[in-house]
């Protein structure tokens, strides 16, 4: 039979128990993440473009033929000395995905935001994009 010192036990109970605080903290970072996802407050926008100097409603026309100011919201995100172009407000990942197909603007790409104006960094900290079809099309 083996001896165990106090000071083995010591730390299999420090190994044991800081292996229980990582699972946990995983755990919630997943579950976090699950949250953020059934969220109301997060909408999709597909960006069409971005540019150094402000464009204007015919330049933005020379990038998405369909843009018509009357009827289709646009958005200008200033980042940095960078003003980023965005179109629509949809609820899902999977209807950004759709109208971004249609649209045929090359280079776009789908962006979160939350509550309509704080981008999101990392659009899978929302939802899981790498399980639609337009998630690779521009990469």
């Amino acid at each position: 039979m083996y001896k165990v010192s106090k000071v083995q036990i010591i730390l299999i109970v420090l190994f044991l128990f800081f292996q229980t605080a990582t699972f946990a903290q995983l755990d919630t970072a997943k579950r976090n993440t699950k949250v953020l996802e059934k969220q109301e407050n997060i909408v999709f926008r597909i960006q069409i473009g971005a540019s150094k100097t402000k464009l204007n409603a015919q330049k933005i026309k020379a990038i998405w033929s369909g843009y018509n100011p009357k009827t289709t919201p646009l958005y200008e995100d200033m980042e940095g000395e960078w003003y980023k172009y965005l179109i629509g407000d949809f609820e899902s990942y999977e209807e950004a995905c759709l109208a971004e197909e249609d649209m045929q603007v090359r280079g776009s790409f789908i962006v979160a935001y939350i509550d309509g104006w704080k981008r999101v960094q990392n659009i899978e900290d929302v939802c899981t994009p790498y399980k639609h079809p337009c998630y690779n099309r521009n990469k």
